[in-house]
């Protein structure tokens, strides 16, 4: 429930893995998503061998940032977090129920649901407000 800025390949890793929680998501999804274009995944050039372990070292640092001060994280929890299948992929271990992704859509409605919901209050303060001034006048 906090919110932790994180840096755009941070949160694009994040995104992609938390569409799948408990589900690995293989290296090569991964690399397509944090750097589209042409890439040789055969033979000897694999010149994003190494980022993307960099990259989840990378996001894991925002986040505990993001939370520093904040919650306490128990020893090893925190490198818990994205599970490693070694040259195969990762995965965010985290049950799915815990997730939540809200696409733009979603927030638009969340909004839209928040300012109904805010014009009623406002309107039925008002009416209790009126209410209550006419028991004052009244007194």
């Amino acid at each position: 429930g906090i919110p932790v800025p994180l840096r755009p390949v941070s949160f694009s890793y994040m995104l992609l893995l938390a569409q799948s929680p408990r589900e690995l998501v293989m290296r090569e999804v991964i690399y397509r998503c944090l750097w589209p274009g042409e890439i040789n995944f055969e033979g000897t050039n694999k010149p994003y061998e190494r980022q993307i372990t960099d990259q989840k070292r990378k996001l894991l640092d925002d986040i505990r940032r993001g939370i520093a001060g904040r919650i306490e994280i128990r020893e090893g929890e925190m490198e818990s977090l994205i599970a490693t299948r070694h040259k195969v992929g990762y995965m965010l271990n985290i049950d799915r129920k815990n997730v939540l992704v809200l696409s733009k859509r979603d927030l638009t409605v969340i909004s839209a649901l928040l300012l109904v919901m805010m014009d009623r209050f406002v309107s039925d303060w008002s009416d209790w407000l009126m209410d209550l001034s006419e028991v004052l006048c009244l007194s």
